[in-house]
């Protein structure tokens, strides 16, 4: 797995006009989730501007990552075993994190 802080990607490459839109559909997502999803749990945050814009639309925000400089509240690595607390989050999101993994480790995951 490569983690995407070792691309050496800059905010501003990252964040092009595709990008934005992937939020943007990402958003339109959770939100269509309607009233009864307020607790989340956001895997893979990079950047944080998923987590920021829901926090700001008052959701609850648990973030989990593999990579620990990100600061997440979570560190998790999807290639092991693990598990998560019950009946704690309403939806738990991946969005652009399966791309991250080898062909072959995705078939894995599960």
């Amino acid at each position: 797995m490569q983690l995407i802080t070792s691309l050496d990607i800059r905010n501003s490459e990252y964040l092009s006009k595709n990008r934005l839109i992937s939020y943007h559909h990402q958003l339109r997502l959770i939100f269509s989730l309607g009233n009864q999803v307020k607790k989340v749990l956001e895997i893979g945050i990079f950047n944080s501007l998923l987590t920021d814009i829901l926090k700001n639309n008052g959701y609850n925000i648990t973030t989990a990552d593999v990579n620990p400089n990100l600061k997440p509240e979570i560190i998790l690595d999807l290639t092991t075993d693990f598990s998560l607390p019950k009946d704690k989050f309403d939806a738990i999101v991946l969005f652009q994190v399966l791309e991250h993994f080898p062909y072959r480790q995705q078939s894995q995951l599960g």
